[in-house]
């Protein structure tokens, strides 16, 4: 408990010395500083508790109306138990001005769940600057041994190795004609080069990323080479028909509109031809 003494103060309502005047400001610069020391600390010691319940509540809790919202956590089930999670932690430092006054400082939280447990971290800080951000890493942690065993589940549920470094990917866009020029992403001018050459071997590779994205244009890419007499050999048709299972949201454009939609929602668009140019063909 941090204990202030009552300051004398004249008529207008100000210290009655300058000396006395300088420590209130220094006072509060180190007030503003230990709440940010106590906020960051508090994140990395749910994150070292590896308890993903707590550290979930713990982060849902530091919210400020001084800040814009954080764009809150994305989950996806990567393989059965294990959970890819992304979080933003917005905090609102106060300056010595004033509780109304200071700054949102911007992090990002990348983890790793085997059911409850945390498995794999990095907490990052975001700087914005103009037209990009900028990540600063403070703290990771890897249970070498849980991902270890997570990666050879996945080398026997998909039949490749996945490299750790493919999660986490907020690169890919699924959709077709978006923004205000109607480009489309560079994921759909692949899937088309992959649809029109018969490329299966790319094709199955993105069907068993951990990206969401990929998936489905993989998905839709099947499904298009299907529509065209070529059938599934078994290790690709256990994988499509798989896809249902999967739980989580993926990013997706249309025109003007980006957003996110559930995973298996957007197959049963595929399977209606609902969406995608591939299939439109």
């Amino acid at each position: 408990m941090y204990v202030v003494k009552k300051i004398a103060y004249n008529s207008g309502g100000y210290p009655n010395s300058p000396t006395m005047k300088i420590k209130l400001v220094l006072l509060c610069v180190i007030f503003s500083k230990i709440t940010l020391c106590q906020t960051i600390a508090d994140v990395k010691k749910q994150l070292d508790e590896k308890d993903f319940s707590q550290f979930k509540q713990s982060v849902e809790k530091l919210k400020s109306d001084h800040c814009a919202p954080a764009e809150g956590i994305t989950t996806r089930e990567i393989l059965k138990g294990y959970n890819e999670v992304v979080t933003s932690v917005v905090i609102f430092i106060p300056t010595p001005n004033g509780k109304y006054e200071g700054n949102c400082e911007d992090y990002q939280v990348n983890l790793v769940t085997k059911d409850n447990l945390i498995i794999k971290y990095s907490l990052y800080a975001k700087h914005h600057n103009d037209n990009y951000k900028k990540f600063e890493l403070l703290k990771s942690y890897s249970n070498d041994t849980e991902v270890k065993a997570f990666q050879e589940l996945y080398e026997k549920a998909f039949y490749r190795k996945l490299s750790m470094k493919e999660l986490f990917d907020i690169s890919i866009t699924y959709g077709e004609h978006c923004g205000f020029a109607g480009i489309s992403p560079e994921g759909r001018d692949i899937l088309n080069k992959y649809v029109t050459t018969g490329n299966r071997n790319k094709l199955f590779y993105w069907l068993t990323s951990p990206s969401f994205e990929r998936k489905l244009y993989a998905y839709e890419g099947f499904k298009a080479l299907e529509s065209k007499g070529y059938k599934l050999n078994q290790k690709e048709s256990a994988i499509v028909n798989y896809l249902k299972n999967f739980k989580g949201t993926v990013r997706i454009c249309n025109g003007c509109l980006y957003s996110n939609a559930e995973f298996s929602g957007m197959i049963d668009q595929l399977d209606g031809k609902g969406f995608g140019t591939v299939l439109k063909d």
